[in-house]
């Protein structure tokens, strides 16, 4: 009786390691052995020309967190980051497609850039945005400033992601550079369907074998 009560506690906790598991989304990061220039690669982020990462997941789950590398010029207006779709392999910029957005007071976003650090780290968790492995989102940056605010750090440096694409607005249409974004994903992952049911077994057989102890009484 006792050695069943421990395998049925021992499945009801396996549940519980495997569940709320945050994990850094390294699928497409590409190790390179290009050193990081001592100056930061940027593009230039304003009303009319904002731009967008594209990512594609390689871990199934909740979008938790989104760290930038983003530093400003002489700027007092907000920076607004999207999750939008994709359309056609490029971020999808229209209002009707953002999935979540949050908005960055500019004294929080440095003056001064350094690299490679990640100056900007933004939770994404309250908006419940679940994906599959092989689904893509973008991370579009835009703000209300009319020339260039905010700089967005590019690389494609060890450790960077090189598995979408960046993209910019430009007046003749949508461009796609070379350049990913200085980024990354945190996937809050969860339990497998083959791990709840058998957290659900053990608790019925708990439940059983109580039921039994009770009416052996």
């Amino acid at each position: 009786m006792r050695f069943q009560k421990f395998i049925c506690l021992i499945a009801l906790l396996m549940p519980i390691q495997g569940r709320a598991a945050l994990v850094e989304d390294q699928t497409n990061i590409v190790p390179q052995q290009v050193p990081p220039p001592l100056i930061p690669i940027g593009m230039g982020v304003s009303s009319a020309r904002p731009a967008g990462q594209v990512v594609t997941t390689g871990i199934a789950g909740r979008l938790s967190r989104v760290d930038l590398g983003v530093f400003r010029w002489d700027t007092a207006e907000p920076l607004f980051v999207d999750i939008t779709t994709v359309t056609d392999q490029a971020p999808s910029f229209a209002a009707d497609q953002r999935l979540a957005t949050r908005t960055i007071d500019a004294a929080s976003v440095p003056r001064v850039p350094w690299y490679p650090a990640f100056t900007v780290s933004l939770d994404f968790t309250a908006d419940n945005l679940h994906f599959d492995v092989g689904d893509q989102f973008a991370i579009a940056l835009r703000s209300e400033v009319l020339d260039m605010g905010y700089v967005l750090v590019t690389d494609d440096a060890p450790g960077g992601y090189a598995g979408g694409e960046l993209y910019k607005v430009f007046t003749s249409g949508v461009f796609g550079q070379f350049r990913d974004a200085h980024f990354r994903t945190f996937i809050e992952t969860v339990p497998e369907p083959s791990t709840v049911t058998l957290a659900v077994s053990a608790l019925l057989s708990l439940i059983a074998i109580r039921r039994r102890h009770v009416l052996a009484r």
